[in-house]
C-alpha cells in the first residue's frame, strides 16, 4: 500500500477505553479517536460501508473568506479506526471543488461523491478504499445549476440521487460504471422543495419536501408514486423549516420515521422530535425530547431493531447526548459522549456538528469540537477535533 504522508498539523490519537465494562444490555464506548488540528476544520459528509469502514469529507478553515479556493479532505477510517486515505481532493479532480453535495459509501468499501467544480460541472467521484480513483465522470446536466440534494445506495448496488435542475426535482438512478439508467422527473409543483427521498421494495418514493401551506413554509412527508404523483402527504406544521429533517426506515416494521426539530419558547430550548408512519403514511406514533442547545444544528438518526430511533443532539453546554425515543412517547435510554479531552488544565471543549452512521456491531457517533486551553498567565487558545466514538 502506497503510503499516505498527513499534514503535520493533524494529530491522529487512539484511545482504547479501559474502564470496567457496563452491562452488555446498555450501550458503551468500546473505542475512540480524536483528529486534532491548529486549524479550525469541519465535517461536512459522512457514510459508513458494509465493512465498518467510516468516509469523512473534511473542510480545512471553512469559514475563511480570504482563501481563493476551498480545501477538502477525504478520510478513510478502516473497521479499526485507523485512517488508511487521507486525499486532498483537488489533487484528483480537473477543477477544484466548489461545492460537495452528497456522499455514499458503496457495498464493496468504496466511495461515491457528487460535487460542482468551478466551472460548474456537476460530477461523479468513485474512490476506491485503497485510495485510488475508480470513476471520474462530468454527469449529464440540463442547467448550470444543477445541484445533488441526497445519494444512497439502492438495494441493487445502483446509486440513487434526488437531483435538482432549473429549480424542478427528480430522481436519478445511476449505474456503477458512472452512467445514468434514468432520470424520473417528479412534476407535482408540490414537491418543489424535495430534501431526501426513499425507495420503496414497490419502487415508490417516501421523501421529506418544503411546502407552502397559505403563506407558511412546512416540512412535509410525501408518498410518490413511479410517475411523479404525490399519493399521500402528511404536514410537520411544528417543524423548524431551516433545519433538513432527517428521514429513514423503520426496520421494526418497514415504515418510516422523520426526525425534526421543533422550538420550545417557555422552555427557552429546541425539542428533537420523531413521527412514525407506516407505509401509507398513516401515523403510527409520536416521542419528543428536550434539549437546551442554543440553536438547532442538523439532526443525526438512526433506527434501531425495536422500532426505537437513536438522535444524536448537542445540549445547552455544547456537549453532545445521545437519546433513545420510543414510538410510545418515551425515552428509551440515554447516553452522555464524553468531550473531547486537552492536555492543558483548564480547559473547555463546545461540541459543534455531529453524525451517527451505523457500523457491523453497534453504531459510530462523530462530533466536531473546539476545545479551548489556558495556560498559568490566563492566555487562551483554541484547537479543533474531529472524535470518532464505536458504541456497541
Amino acid at each position: 500500500m502506497t503510503k499516505i504522508l498527513l499534514p503535520a498539523f493533524l494529530i491522529g490519537v487512539l484511545t482504547l477505553l479501559g474502564a470496567e465494562s457496563p452491562s452488555s444490555s446498555e450501550p458503551h464506548i468500546v473505542a475512540q479517536q480524536d483528529f486534532r488540528s491548529e486549524k479550525e476544520i469541519e465535517v461536512r459528509l459522512v457514510s459508513s460501508a458494509p465493512d465498518g469502514s467510516i468516509w469523512l469529507l473534511v473542510e480545512n478553515e471553512p469559514y475563511e473568506t480570504h482563501r481563493s479556493r476551498r480545501d477538502f479532505e477525504l478520510w478513510r477510517l478502516d473497521s479499526d479506526s485507523k485512517r488508511t486515505v487521507d486525499l486532498r481532493l483537488e489533487d484528483f479532480t480537473p477543477n477544484w471543488f466548489d461545492e460537495a453535495y452528497a456522499m455514499a459509501a458503496e457495498r464493496d468499501g468504496s466511495v461515491a461523491i457528487t460535487f460542482r467544480s468551478e466551472n460548474r460541472n456537476l460530477t461523479l467521484l468513485v474512490i476506491g478504499k485503497d485510495g485510488r480513483v475508480l470513476i471520474r465522470k462530468i454527469l449529464d446536466s440540463d442547467h448550470p445549476g444543477d445541484q445533488i440534494m441526497s445519494l444512497r445506495v439502492a438495494s441493487d448496488s445502483f446509486l440513487t440521487a434526488v437531483r435538482y435542475s432549473d429549480g424542478k426535482p427528480s430522481l436519478v438512478k445511476i449505474r456503477p460504471d458512472g452512467e445514468t439508467l434514468f432520470k424520473q422527473t417528479l412534476n407535482d409543483s408540490e414537491t418543489g422543495g424535495l430534501l431526501d427521498a426513499l425507495r420503496t421494495e414497490t419502487g415508490e418514493l417516501v421523501a421529506t419536501t418544503r411546502v407552502m401551506q397559505g403563506k407558511k413554509l412546512q416540512l412535509a412527508v410525501e408518498k410518490i408514486v413511479p410517475d411523479g404523483t404525490v399519493r399521500a402527504k402528511v404536514t410537520l406544521p411544528d417543524a423548524f423549516t431551516l433545519v433538513p429533517p432527517a428521514l429513514c426506515l423503520d426496520r421494526h416494521d418497514h415504515g418510516f420515521a422523520v426526525v425534526y426539530e421543533t422550538i420550545d419558547i417557555p422552555n427557552k430550548g429546541w425539542n428533537v422530535t420523531v413521527e412514525w408512519f407506516d407505509q401509507s403514511l398513516s401515523p403510527k406514533g409520536k416521542a419528543s425530547f428536550f434539549h437546551n442547545g442554543i440553536v438547532p444544528t442538523r439532526v443525526a438518526a438512526l433506527p434501531d431493531e425495536r422500532g426505537n430511533v437513536l438522535i444524536g443532539t448537542i445540549d445547552g453546554m455544547a456537549r453532545m447526548k445521545l437519546v433513545w425515543l420510543a414510538p410510545t412517547g418515551r425515552v428509551a435510554k440515554t447516553m452522555d459522549v464524553p468531550a473531547a479531552k486537552s492536555t492543558t488544565s483548564p480547559y473547555a471543549a463546545y461540541d459543534f456538528n455531529k453524525y451517527l452512521v451505523e457500523q457491523p456491531q453497534g453504531f459510530a457517533a462523530i462530533v466536531r469540537s473546539k476545545i479551548v486551553t489556558q495556560d498559568t498567565n490566563g492566555k487562551t487558545a483554541g484547537t479543533w477535533a474531529i472524535r470518532v466514538m464505536k458504541v456497541q
